[in-house]
């Protein structure tokens, strides 16, 4: 049968072990053609097929035609002949994907991996293209189905001291403008709330063990003064506060000490006791009523 200007589905056969390559064309003869030059030369980006050539020589190879089908229903029929042949079986065939014209389910090697990686590394995008990039994600959310799939996948998993040493280095320095602040501010409120929480008490023994014993300097201190110095609580918020204040367990006399201990000698201003001395008359006059 002439193979010119057939359109189908066709498979190269390794006859010392039995295995077949299965692919589709809209000119079959032209295909078999580009692969022999490929393969003869030692370059086919089939690596599979190109080493079972290489071990076993050219004359151990056959190009057959197995059906001859419509252009417009190639990848389904190559679909049923990898399935039938088993050609993305490592034990029956030579194709590295199981499914015609998508690379799902196809794993790279180890080697392939550290190779896409080496040439990437180093690297750095264009500004251009990062502008590209980020006009891409603008408007974009993942869905509360995506962020609960996200959440349930990090769980366990921790970043390694490499990583969140260069993740500190990245964001050393930078400082976000009042729009970029806002922006994450309107973000956080509306962002729906992983699954699981509030903290467990466990969680909560980690933070707090986490934070015991550090000490906030000076400028920080002043920075945290600073983004509250002004800011008026709604009634919502004072409401909430009051009742976790009313719930909250009994101070044990070890955190007592503590605290005296921390404010010896600190000085309160004049302004800070006369707000002070405000803030308890309102207190009392609304037991009173």
């Amino acid at each position: 049968m002439s193979q010119r200007y057939i359109s189908g589905i066709y498979c190269i056969r390794c006859m010392t072990t039995g295995k077949v390559y299965v692919g589709q064309s809209n000119n079959i003869s032209k295909r078999l053609s580009e692969h022999k030059g490929s393969l003869l030369a030692g370059k086919s980006r089939h690596r599979l097929l190109q080493r079972a050539w290489t071990k076993h020589g050219p004359e151990s190879f056959s190009f057959e035609v197995l059906e001859e089908v419509e252009i417009e229903r190639l990848t389904e029929r190559e679909d049923h002949w990898i399935g039938l042949l088993k050609a993305s079986d490592r034990d029956h065939g030579l194709n590295l994907c199981p499914a015609a014209g998508s690379t799902r389910g196809y794993k790279q090697t180890p080697e392939a991996i550290e190779k896409s990686a080496a040439s990437r590394r180093g690297k750095k995008h264009s500004p251009e293209r990062i502008a590209k990039m980020k006009a891409a994600r603008v408007g974009f959310r993942h869905s509360k189905e995506t962020l609960a799939k996200l959440w349930a996948l990090n769980q366990g998993t921790r970043p390694t001291p490499e990583a969140i040493a260069k993740a500190a280095e990245v964001n050393r320095g930078k400082k976000r403008s009042p729009e970029t602040r806002a922006k994450m501010s309107a973000a956080a409120r509306i962002r729906p709330a992983p699954p699981g929480r509030p903290h467990s008490k466990e969680t909560r023994a980690k933070i707090s063990a986490a934070h015991r014993g550090k000490t906030l300097s000076p400028e920080h201190i002043e920075k945290m003064a600073a983004a509250h110095r002004g800011k008026k609580l709604s009634e919502e918020t004072r409401a909430k506060m009051s009742i976790a204040q009313r719930n909250r367990p009994p101070i044990s006399e070890e955190t007592r000490a503590r605290i005296v201990t921390a404010t010896l000698g600190h000085a309160v201003s004049d302004e800070t006791r006369a707000k002070l001395s405000a803030a308890l008359k309102g207190r009392k006059r609304q037991r009173k009523t």
